[in-house]
């Protein structure tokens, strides 16, 4: 965890739970920030950091330790995007800023010497039970049709 200090008493620190992910994987980022009582922090805007995506909300905690307020937010990142990237350092205060964080995202391992797997073929599927009975329902809709169109159309009989 790497962490910087300020004038202000605010403290800042950054972390990932890993620094290297398959491609489209999943990352935690935390950020936690230390602010005195009656300060405040501008979380930062992770959707704006080049070739991640989050993923969902971020997760907000805040424990109040005497004159310390203890915010931390935790981001589910991923990436698409292949190569050695840097989640950038963003402004939290006048004056503060978070450090940036090295991640690498990589394909999986590939081994040539494996014997190559053949493509299987195509895959007969069942046909639903709901086309079977189709023209049951369609036989049964028109049945249906006729006695209603039979009992409104039919001239009624004076008795």
């Amino acid at each position: 965890m790497q962490s910087l200090a300020a004038q202000q008493g605010i403290r800042t620190a950054v972390s990932v739970d890993s620094s290297r992910i398959l491609i489209g994987g999943r990352m935690e980022l935390t950020y936690q920030f230390t602010v005195p009582a009656g300060q405040s922090v501008t979380l930062p805007p992770i959707d704006s950091a080049t070739h991640f995506e989050v993923i969902g909300q971020p997760r907000m905690d805040t424990v109040v330790n005497g004159a310390e307020n203890i915010i931390t937010a935790r981001y589910t990142l991923t990436s698409f995007d292949s190569g050695h990237w840097v989640i950038p350092p963003f402004a939290v205060a006048a004056g503060v800023q978070t450090d940036s964080v090295p991640v690498d995202i990589v394909f999986s391992d590939f081994n040539p010497a494996q014997p190559y797997h053949p493509v299987s073929g195509p895959e007969t599927v069942p046909e639903p039970a709901a086309r079977k009975n189709r023209w049951y329902y369609i036989a049964g809709g028109l049945l249906l049709l006729g006695v209603l169109l039979y009992i409104f159309l039919r001239k009624k009989q004076p008795w």
